[in-house]
């Protein structure tokens, strides 16, 4: 056998295991990806059930400190929040796949809409809840 042909053989048999390891990782890392989106999703499930549209940022605090639940208050929510804190409850950490990022953080994000103001650590009797979602943060460069 010509070396060339010995070098086209190895390349050829290289690529092809590359491609193989490729397809299957892809593969896993979408099912790991499906089976942690229906995790998170029955973390929200109690949250939605138990928590109205409208209800006061004091009431969510009440309920959340009654179920023993642990959170941290965030400021802001999205854009449409008005400078009104979230509640966010801390769930799970995800290893990045990013080089420029270690890890990622999940949280069951409940999030308020108040009226236009400074942000108030302190619930207002015009906070109202608005909705619950799963927010990603990524520690990052």
């Amino acid at each position: 056998m010509k070396p060339s042909f010995r070098l086209a053989v190895v390349v050829i048999l290289l690529g092809g295991a590359w491609l193989a390891w490729h397809t299957y990782s892809s593969r896993v890392k979408a099912r790991q990806q499906r089976d942690r989106a229906a995790a998170y999703a029955a973390f929200l499930s109690p949250y939605q059930r138990d928590l109205r549209v409208g209800m006061t940022r004091a009431d969510v605090k009440t309920y959340l400190e009654s179920h023993h639940i642990e959170y941290s208050e965030q400021c802001c929510g999205d854009d449409s929040s008005r400078g009104v804190w979230s509640y966010v409850v801390r769930i799970a950490e995800e290893r990045a796949d990013e080089w420029y990022c270690d890890r990622w953080f999940v949280y069951v994000s409940l999030e308020f809409i108040g009226s236009d103001r400074e942000p108030e650590l302190k619930p207002l009797p015009t906070d109202r809840f608005k909705k619950v979602k799963i927010r990603k943060v990524g520690h990052c460069l």
